[in-house]
Parts: structure tokens; sequence; C-alpha cells
């Protein structure tokens, strides 16, 4: 197949709890850390930029999704577009 660049924007916490599951599917990535601003609450931000294979984007995405949802995260950033997590 082919690479695809994702770039993800969340909290430090959901990639720490993410890292040793993200390790079994990618090999690494890179990380900026953001000051950010949700709902008027300043907070630690993180973009993770990981490029991977197309067929393990869906994968990695629904690692960082599961993190997000075990620390009460209501959305991730994808891109430009804000997903949903689902709760528990």
């Amino acid at each position: 197949m082919f690479d695809v660049e994702l770039k993800i924007k969340t909290i430090p916490k959901v990639t720490e709890l993410a890292k040793a599951d993200l390790l079994t599917v990618i090999d690494g990535w890179s990380v900026s850390y953001l000051a950010g601003m949700w709902k008027g609450v300043e907070e630690d931000s993180v973009e993770i930029s990981i490029v991977c294979d197309v067929d393990k984007s869906k994968e990695v995405v629904e690692i960082i999704l599961k993190a997000a949802s075990e620390l009460g995260e209501e959305t991730i950033m994808v891109g430009n577009n804000f997903i949903q997590v689902p709760q528990p």
C-alpha cells in the first residue's frame, strides 16, 4: 500500500496511555506540545504526527480514541476534523 501522515491533537495523557498499544502497530511518532484552550479552559495539548501505512491508520485512530475514552475526553482532532470519543 502507501503511507499517509496522520496529525492527531489531544491531551498529553492520552498519548501516554496509548503508547504501548501504538507501539504494537507503528514504530514511532513525533509530538509537538501546544498551549490550548477547550470550552474556555486552558489545558496542555499535543499534536502527534504519525506516518504509517494507510491500512494501519484506522487502527491508530481507534487506539487513540480508546485511550481518550478511558480518560473521559469528549473529542480528539484528526487532521482538521473533530471526532467524538465513544463513552464507556
